[in-house]
């Protein structure tokens, strides 16, 4: 196992993403190691030692919460910071309490990403939304359609609505209506 103090592990699967990322990061850090998929950030948790980790929540084969216990049981002191598109209370709770150490949502700065890597983001800096009906009412939608893999009869069929009142509803959402396809184009 490579031992480095300063080496930060990248986990997103938009290769225009990572490459910024890289750039930016190693000139910070003394070593980036940045992979695309669930499965290549095992081989790398497997074969390096890490002092922090950047890990997207939706990757092509998985999700990267399911790295999580893994970073924690190869390397204890490791900051592991969550980002994502696809925020939601309820995954920024699960991350948390499987060991993240912050959670940043999508689209963050450069010095953001930094700042919460070596833990000085400051806390007024995130903005929370207060938690309203129409925000859980989208988190429990947005929640659905991924567990459906974006079919939107599924998703209608799970929730107990006809397939036209769940498209009226996403009409009304802009955040909900592009999303799948803004990861499409890999762009999240």
């Amino acid at each position: 196992m490579v031992m480095d103090a300063s080496h930060v592990l990248v986990v997103d699967d938009c290769q225009l993403q990572r490459r910024v990322l890289v750039r930016y990061l190693e000139q910070r850090f003394a070593r980036v190691v940045a992979v695309a998929t669930l499965q290549e950030a095992r081989i790398a948790v497997a074969t390096h030692r890490f002092s922090r980790a950047l890990v997207d929540l939706q990757l092509p084969d998985g999700s990267g919460l399911a790295l999580l216990p893994e970073l924690r049981r190869a390397h204890r002191e490791s900051r592991v910071v969550i980002w994502t598109a696809y925020a939601s209370i309820a995954s920024t709770i699960h991350a948390l309490r499987l060991g993240a150490d912050d959670y940043l949502v999508k689209p963050a700065s450069l010095e953001q990403v930094a700042a919460a890597l070596e833990g000085s983001l400051a806390r007024h800096q995130t903005q929370i939304e207060p938690l309203t009906l129409g925000r859980v009412e989208w988190e429990h939608i947005h929640r659905v359609l991924f567990e459906s893999n974006w079919n939107v009869s599924e998703a209608a069929r799970r929730l107990g609505i006809r397939r036209q009142a769940l498209q009226r509803k996403l009409r009304k959402h802009p955040d909900l209506r592009g999303e799948r396809a803004r990861d499409d184009r890999g762009v999240d």
